[in-house]
């Protein structure tokens, strides 16, 4: 059973999910459709949506010390107001849906997060988003260090390639991470027993 949950979507934004995007993520346009679905079930519920962007400094400073020459080389990116920072149209906040900017790996990681979350009393994190190896995953760690329940969507997650996708899903439901589709989240939403389908 999802207990209080929030559907938590990591840095769907331009540059990774958009072919021109600077650090453009193959496997993240197929997820889009998916999550669009799953975001409008959440809404349809009445329950709690955030967004994470990532956002740098235009002088790199706040980059990751392994990432900082590919800022320099690539001209910066996730600059705030630039097109690679904006959300992909299908998935762009509305009123109400609260947007977390962040500077590094995880969500959590000098963010506002645990906080906002803990005033929502949410207790599941349902995560979508890219890349799986990174950010997600990252995110996923610290969410479960802070004692919150999590879900992954496993098809509304993302990597460079099928291969690394695949092998992430493996790491991380052998650590006991549970992991769903979007459909099955969106038929968990839907049923009035709030009971989770078998998988």
């Amino acid at each position: 059973m999802l207990r209080s949950p929030a559907l938590l979507l990591v840095d769907m934004q331009n540059e990774f999910v958009h072919p021109q995007g600077k650090l453009f993520v193959p496997g993240a346009p197929e997820t889009v459709p998916r999550l669009a679905v799953v975001l409008q079930a959440f809404r349809q519920a009445g329950l709690p949506v955030i967004h994470v962007r990532r956002e740098h400094r235009p002088d790199g400073s706040d980059v990751e010390t392994v990432r900082r020459e590919a800022f320099r080389r690539l001209g910066g990116f996730c600059l705030p107001g630039s097109w690679g920072a904006e959300f992909t149209p299908e998935l762009t906040p509305v009123a109400g849906e609260r947007v977390v900017v962040k500077r590094g790996w995880s969500a959590f990681l000098g963010t506002e997060l645990h906080g906002r979350l803990q005033e929502m009393d949410v207790r599941t994190l349902v995560i979508g988003g890219t890349q799986t190896p990174n950010c997600v995953r990252a995110t996923l760690y610290d969410a479960t260090s802070l004692g919150y329940e999590v879900v992954l969507l496993g098809d509304g997650t993302s990597s460079g390639s099928p291969e690394v996708q695949a092998a992430n899903l493996r790491d991380l439901s052998a650590l006991g991470i549970p992991i769903l589709s979007c459909a099955e989240v969106i038929a968990f939403l839907s049923s009035p027993k709030g009971e989770v389908p078998s998988i």
